[in-house]
């Protein structure tokens, strides 16, 4: 009997298949056969969605993206960075679980926490090290509510209750030009759309063909089935829409915007990278891509209340906005977005609003309890997997 054999006798082989020390077969293959590729051809190709292949993963989720598709730098112009670091070797959480045995057991590119504004804790899997930037998934969709609170704080926007096409000349007819801000950011649209069934015509035309174009796909999307403000329904369009917003109020691109207004302010490590369409506009519900340490900084935004690094990134209040609900946020609370809670494109795993998520397919995730001060940040390859158990449980034991 060979070990897989004995493992899955055991009932544990699941547990153990994905760890950079007992790779399934198909992550070994790309390892040592390929050295982690990743896919370069897209456009037009007969398989688009072989861009998430698993055979892939590991490269494309650590910066093989942005060699594959057009992509906008978000440049790191601060050489002040302030986050201190004072490892640790392991941490225990549960009554028998290490963070250590948990690279074993899961497919997790990286994992780190802070305390107190403290790295303590950092290690990375599959070879991946903390100069490698991360894609986003949809954890870019956290980015833009970020991105949206300071156009509010700064005046870009007059209030979070404008309907879009105030700011969009060009959707003053169209359906999405009609919803509110806040009902786009919390997914409440009313749009008839599918998120399961919906994506495979909305990638194409705004991300994956030559000729993508984000603006024409939102434009043409005129259909609804109830009145905004309804109901939860997670979608690519709300994002793509206050994306849209964005860089009409502040005429620049979403990662010059990014560049000058958040990246610049945080200290952060390293550029950072957004997808893009063939104009050049970010796909800016999914994209993103920063080193496991900026997206660190981007969770120590919240649990400082705006403020990092010495500066004010977003206000205060947009954070107490983002982090709970009021009358016209009834349809998100905390039970009625897939069990959990939902506001400007952030999720919430705790009821009273003090345990915002980061939440990307795959595996993503920056959770951010703010009562304790504490950020982990999780990487991984694979969706499917159940995550949140241990990484809520992690989050508990350090409180």
């Amino acid at each position: 009997m060979n070990r897989r054999e004995l493992l899955r006798s055991l009932g544990v082989v699941g547990a153990l298949r994905y760890s950079d020390y007992a790779l399934s077969d198909e992550y070994r293959y790309s390892r040592e056969k390929y050295g982690y590729p990743n896919y370069r051809n897209w456009g037009g190709q007969s398989r688009p969605w072989e861009w998430q292949d698993s055979l892939y993963s590991v490269n494309n989720y650590s910066g093989g993206y942005e060699k594959s598709f057009p992509c906008n730098v978000i440049k790191n112009l601060s050489n002040k960075n302030e986050l201190e670091i004072d490892l640790i070797d392991d941490i225990k959480y549960g009554y028998t679980d290490s963070i250590k045995d948990y690279f074993y057991k899961k497919p997790a590119t990286s994992l780190l926490i802070a305390k107190n504004n403290k790295l303590i804790y950092e290690k990375y899997g599959f070879d991946r090290n903390e100069k490698m930037r991360l894609t986003s998934m949809s954890m870019a969709k956290s980015v833009t509510g970020l991105l949206l609170g300071i156009c509010i704080d700064k005046g870009f926007i007059e209030s979070y209750d404008d309907e879009a096409r105030k700011y969009l000349p060009q959707l003053s007819k169209n359906y999405h030009g009609s919803i509110t801000l806040r009902n786009l950011s919390n997914m409440s649209s009313g749009a008839t759309i599918s998120h399961e069934k919906d994506n495979g015509f909305i990638y194409p035309d705004a991300f994956f063909s030559r000729s993508s174009n984000i603006s024409k796909v939102v434009s043409l999307w005129n259909g609804s089935s109830e009145k905004q403000g309804t109901r939860f329904n997670y979608n690519e369009l709300c994002s793509l829409t206050i994306g849209m917003v964005i860089r009409e109020v502040t005429k620049m691109k979403l990662s010059e915007f990014a560049t000058e207004h958040l990246w610049s302010k945080i200290g952060a490590t390293s550029d950072a990278t957004w997808l893009t369409d063939s104009t050049k506009s970010e796909m800016n519900c999914i994209g993103f891509a920063a080193t496991a340490r900026d997206w660190c900084k981007l969770g120590l935004i919240f649990s400082n209340n705006g403020e990092l690094n010495g500066n004010q990134i977003v206000s205060e209040g947009w954070i107490k906005e983002m982090t709970s609900w009021g009358e016209k946020d009834r349809q998100v609370t905390f039970g009625k977005a897939h069990g959990g809670g939902y506001k400007c494109f952030l999720w919430h795993l705790r009821l009273d609003g003090t345990l915002p998520c980061f939440v990307g397919y795959g595996g993503q995730k920056v959770m951010i309890d703010m009562k304790t001060n504490t950020v982990l940040v999780h990487t991984a390859v694979d969706e499917g997997i159940d995550y949140e158990r241990d990484l809520k449980m992690m989050i508990a034991w350090l409180g």
